[in-house]
Order: structure tokens, then sequence, then C-alpha cells
């Protein structure tokens, strides 16, 4: 779609008006200076509502990117519940060893359905180290 150029059009059409043989005061001179005059401001309400459109679809991008980001923290916080319901099921399990199970050594181990790895210290040394380098 071609882009009009609506102020100019309306500077030609009141340099037509203004080459014209009229007379100043006459009724026909005051109604095409008055429709010129109207022309001229809707012009600039377009100009306006074009602009306002623009500002509309760059908000629109930014609230299209932050629900990105949102839907993101939403996955990342549904995989931190799942974890801590896989945790608590763990504790759940050991709790329910009693003190003679684990003294007689016929400890049942628990049923766990993935790998733990316990953390240790040095698992935080290769952090501090980083820091320090920062």
């Amino acid at each position: 779609m071609a882009k009009t150029n609506y102020k100019r059009q309306i500077g030609f059409i009141r340099g037509l008006l203004n080459g014209l043989s009229y007379e100043a005061n006459s009724p026909e001179s005051k109604l095409l200076l008055a429709i010129i005059d109207m022309l001229e401001a809707l012009s600039n309400e377009i100009d306006q509502i074009k602009f306002d459109i623009d500002d509309l679809g760059d908000d629109l991008q930014d609230l299209s990117d932050e629900i990105g980001e949102i839907e993101s923290i939403s996955d990342d916080i549904e995989a931190l519940g799942e974890q801590l319901s896989f945790l608590g099921d763990f504790i759940e399990q050991i709790s329910e060893i009693s003190g003679e199970e684990i003294n007689s050594g016929n400890v049942v181990r628990p049923v766990v359905q993935r790998p733990i790895r316990l953390v240790t210290k040095d698992d935080f040394a290769d952090d501090e180290d980083e820091d320090e380098d920062e």
C-alpha cells in the first residue's frame, strides 16, 4: 500500500484555491477555505493516529517478550516443584526407617527414582575461586 502524503496534497489544493480569481469574502471562498482547514486538521489527526499505532506495536512487542520471560520462569518453577516433590518423598521414606532397623544393619534402602548426588564442601570451592577471579 502506497503511503499518501496528505499534507502535500492539501497544500496543493490550497495553492490551487489561491491561484483562482475569487472574492475573498464570498461564501464560496469561505466554504473552500474551511474545507481545506478541516482537511489539514484531519491530516494532523491521521499522523497522530499512525504515531500512536507504531507506539502500540512497540508496546505489544515488549509485552510479548515479557510474557515469554514469565513463561520461562513458570517452567522453572514447575521443574523446581517436581524436584521438591521428589525430595519430599525421599525424606518421607528415610524418616520411616526406625532406629532399630539402622542399628541392626537391616535397613531397607528407600526407593529412589533418580540418583542423588550429595553436595560437599568441595563443590563450593570452585564457586569461591570464581568469585575471587572477578
